[in-house]
């Protein structure tokens, strides 16, 4: 008796390991068919439909146009193949293999200047002559003249490139187009078609009567942030 029921008990097992051996089957295969299947290059796939292309024609001319592309592909597949197997690069490294210009400064003359006969004639001026300077430590220039529509109407401009200003400020007293004479410093002592003195102050960008005035200086925009280098923290001191 007792050796039917160990017969009995074994057979039970065996049953029940069969029963879970095909529960977890169906598993297994869903997972075999669900692995991901890594996708082809695009640029294989097309070098593959050239070559198919290539070896399908007989004419000579799509012959060698088909050759030309496969070439370009195969030289570029063979470029991204040899760049994937090298180690990343740290941007230490890349900066260090960078190409840097050797920009030097350009030094432009400064004080009172002539100037071509039509220059900024196109956006509507006619320029005497011009002075250049420093101005809160950037380059500033000022042009000297009339509008090229009425003569009478005497004009300067300021411009600060390190700040895009490019202002026309008009003589308040017009009588003709104006000519720099001289600057005391950041005041410029000009004269019109009747001699007749005026002084401008390049701080505060406005005609004044008294060369001795004191008068209060414009608000300048803030200069612009300068772009990132990301290779300027690896540059020696």
């Amino acid at each position: 008796m007792t050796k039917k029921l160990s017969f009995l008990g074994i057979f039970i097992l065996i049953l029940f390991a069969v029963f879970v051996f095909s529960q977890k089957a169906p598993a297994v295969e869903a997972e075999k068919l669900i692995t991901p299947i890594p996708q082809a290059d695009p640029n294989q796939i097309v070098l593959d439909q050239l070559k198919t292309q290539r070896n399908s024609t007989n004419n000579t001319e799509q012959q060698k146009s088909l050759d030309s592309k496969i070439n370009a592909l195969e030289y570029k597949l063979s470029v991204q193949a040899t760049a994937q197997s090298q180690p990343q690069k740290s941007l230490q490294e890349i900066c260090a293999n960078r190409v840097q210009l050797d920009v030097q400064p350009v030094e432009r003359p400064l004080g009172i200047l002539t100037v071509r006969e039509d220059f900024l004639m196109p956006q509507g001026y006619q320029i005497q002559n011009m002075w250049r300077g420093m101005f809160n430590g950037l380059e500033t220039e000022v042009y000297s003249g009339s509008l090229l529509e009425d003569k009478n109407q005497g004009i300067v401009i300021v411009s600060i490139p390190d700040l895009n200003i490019f202002q026309t400020i008009y003589d308040p007293q017009p009588q003709g187009s104006l000519t720099i004479q001289s600057a005391e410093e950041l005041r410029l002592i000009l004269n019109n078609e009747n001699n007749t003195p005026r002084y401008f102050d390049i701080p505060a960008q406005q005609f004044t009567t008294d060369v001795l005035q004191v008068l209060p200086a414009a608000d300048l925009p803030p200069i612009p942030t300068p772009v990132y280098d990301p290779c300027a923290q690896f540059d020696a001191p």
